[in-house]
């Protein structure tokens, strides 16, 4: 499902420059010039190993790269995948779920103070959107992931900027503006 927030009817009736985010451990990123065919820019974000415990500094630290990210690329999105997909299989640690959570909450806000449309994307749509299939076994997603968004075309380095070229492909397929043949 495809949260959106602050969107406006003018949106789905053209490309939109995307900012796409795989909040994580490591936050992947790909920015993209409107509709694909290739994100102009991908990356990975890794909090400062010497902040690595401390949520308020992380969370700090993640809100400036974000600022940053914004200010130099300039972005009318953002888009970020869902912290939580729930379920009784579900394999993390109340710390991951508190950072994860955390990281979501800090990029609505700066989507919210600088005025920009924000989406929640919920991950089994991530994967469909690259992989075609919301059903990847854990211990296999990192490596299907990355297949799929390199035989995309994404010159992708890692499976967090794969994850967020599925959070991009599912919200330009979400607004309408992909061909879903």
């Amino acid at each position: 499902m495809l949260i959106a927030r602050t969107l406006d009817k003018g949106l789905a009736a053209r490309s939109v420059r995307l900012l796409a985010l795989d909040t994580s451990t490591h936050v992947g990123f790909s920015l993209w010039d409107g509709l694909p065919p290739a994100p102009t820019k991908l990356g990975t974000w890794h909090a400062p190993s010497a902040i690595a415990g401390n949520y308020g500094r992380r969370f700090k630290a993640f809100h400036n790269w974000l600022c940053d990210m914004i200010t130099v690329h300039e972005p009318e999105a953002l888009a970020f995948e869902s912290p939580l997909t729930g379920g009784p299989h579900m394999n993390t640690t109340e710390d991951i779920l508190r950072l994860l959570i955390g990281l979501a909450s800090v990029a609505e806000l700066v989507a919210e103070l600088r005025g920009l449309r924000c989406f929640e994307v919920h991950g089994t749509k991530v994967k469909m959107a690259l992989a075609g299939t919301g059903r990847i076994p854990s211990k296999d997603k990192d490596r299907v992931m990355i297949a799929a968004a390199h035989e995309a075309g994404y010159l992708v380095g890692d499976s967090h900027q794969a994850d967020s070229c599925g959070v991009a492909l599912t919200v330009y397929s979400d607004l309408g503006l992909l061909d879903d043949a």
